[in-house]
């Protein structure tokens, strides 16, 4: 409701949730104790947004109330793991539970200046880091309760939205390029890779390496509209996680100096207000396919202010071009200074090479720029329900008989990215890139026997990689002939 009371500025809607919230927290003011369920103390996300559109302090207060007396919440956030485990204490260890709960600790730490809250944040985020696939998704076959191994462990799209949420919190509240970085990392491959590329259908839990989607995982792991057979909470997230990714591409930095930072790269247009000028800047670029983004800019008259451009740390050559301006380093961020009219530009190359991502089992996956390259596997699917008047289905896919999966990548080549160069496909459609990918690895990788084979890769969320191999392990030499 707050989401469509920006959209439309219609102030009714935004004073019914005021009052309702208003009323709720009328309720518990005489309680003593509250009785809370999974995913109640996320309250706290509608009183962090009436407190920066009011400047009210209840609502921060009210949220400070959740976090304290939330059972066992603040135990965990202090201590997120124990030993090598990771710590269960707070909800089981529900994976998407406990991602978003430490987005909590950033409106704190802004709202009150305690900079303890901060502190405990950046450990819990860096402690996730420790769960995480190659793909960028937390453990979460439900809960968090095994090491991120690619091939029989699985993660859940709605701890992908709450960790992209967090990590967009995380980065904005302390500047760090890097939890953009992450954040952009998981929403180009594991949230791509789990969906069909039209919207039409998401997989609630999935593998990182998939030669199956037959109801693995307690049914989770089905290509479904709703997965009414299990529980519909990760259909709406998998909306909402491209909303928040494209509605955080642009920030205002902190400080004196005027500022404007592209955080997430995307085609996209923005309209804002700074140093009390009005300002159009339109981005325009084909990534995360091409590492080239142009933008422009149309300020209402000449203003002075600084571009912050988020340097993702897979590019290490990074070139910006933009005429008579003052380019430096800030960290992860490339800024350029000048005095701004309309229709200046600022042209960035980034530096796109293969590189190599381990997983915890010793294999490794390739990513070239910000996308992992993923080997697609021939399957077949079987609609296993239908939805009346909708065109919408369930589906299973069974890998051919016939598919090669025996597969590695050549020691020989380790050096010269296994082999691989990328090549551009001509007469795809930029509006619809996954379904045919505008870009391929194209190489060849040794069977277990040590025979070549050559193959093409595509990325993580084409059409054509339902099932897939995602990481590899290193191979024997290849044999000629």
């Amino acid at each position: 409701m707050l989401a469509h009371a920006d959209a439309t500025g219609d102030q009714r809607v935004f004073i019914a949730v005021k009052r309702a919230v208003d009323c709720t927290m009328d309720g518990y003011a005489a309680c003593r104790k509250i009785n809370f369920t999974l995913h109640d103390v996320m309250y706290a996300d509608v009183l962090e947004s009436l407190f920066v559109r009011t400047g009210d302090r209840k609502y921060l207060d009210f949220g400070l109330r959740l976090y304290h007396e939330c059972p066992d919440l603040e135990k965990f956030l202090r201590q997120p793991e124990i030993g090598n485990k990771f710590q269960r204490c707070y909800n089981d260890g529900h994976g998407a539970t406990v991602t978003e709960v430490i987005r909590m600790l950033f409106w704190f730490g802004s709202a009150t200046g305690d900079q303890e809250y901060l502190r405990i944040g950046l450990r819990a985020v860096s402690a996730m880091s420790r769960w995480i696939m190659p793909s960028g998704a937390l453990v979460s076959e439900e809960c968090v309760s095994a090491s991120p191994n690619p091939w029989n462990v699985g993660y859940e799209y709605c701890a992908m939205f709450e960790r992209e949420f967090t990590l967009i919190k995380a980065g904005a509240t302390v500047g760090d390029a890097l939890h953009f970085d992450a954040a952009e990392h998981l929403w180009l491959n594991a949230a791509q890779g789990s969906r069909e590329p039209d919207g039409s259908a998401v997989l609630y839990c999935s593998h990182e390496n998939r030669l199956s989607i037959h109801d693995e995982m307690g049914k989770r792991q089905r290509f479904s509209p709703t997965h009414a057979q299990i529980a519909v909470c990760c259909n709406p997230n998998a909306a909402r996680i491209a909303s928040y990714f494209i509605a955080n591409a642009w920030m205002k930095p902190g400080g004196a100096e005027p500022a404007l930072a592209a955080a997430l790269y995307a085609p996209c247009e923005m309209k804002t207000e700074i140093a009390g000028t009005p300002v159009r800047i339109e981005e325009a670029t084909s990534y995360p396919y091409s590492g080239e983004v142009k933008i422009t800019l149309t300020p209402a008259k000449p203003a002075a202010f600084c571009l912050w451009l988020r340097n993702p740390a897979w590019s290490e050559n990074t070139k910006i071009v933009c005429a008579n301006a003052d380019i430096r380093r800030d960290g992860g961020f490339l800024q350029v200074r000048k005095e701004w009219k309309a229709g200046d530009t600022v042209a960035i190359h980034f530096d796109q090479t293969i590189r190599e991502i381990p997983a915890v089992n010793g294999e490794m996956a390739l990513q070239y720029g910000p996308l992992l390259y993923v080997l697609p596997v021939k399957g077949q699917t079987k609609t296993v329900k239908t939805y009346a008047k909708s065109g919408f289905k369930d589906y299973h896919v069974s890998m051919d008989s016939d598919a090669v999966t025996d597969l590695s990548l050549s020691a020989d080549q380790r050096g010269r990215a296994f082999g691989f160069l990328p090549k551009p496909v001509a007469g795809t459609n930029p509006d619809f890139p996954l379904d045919n990918p505008p870009v391929v690895l194209e190489g060849t990788m040794p069977r277990k026997d040590g025979s070549p084979m050559s193959v093409t890769l595509v990325p993580m969320g084409a059409k054509s990689a339902e099932l897939r191999r995602v990481t590899f392990s290193m191979g024997n030499r290849e044999r000629n002939g």
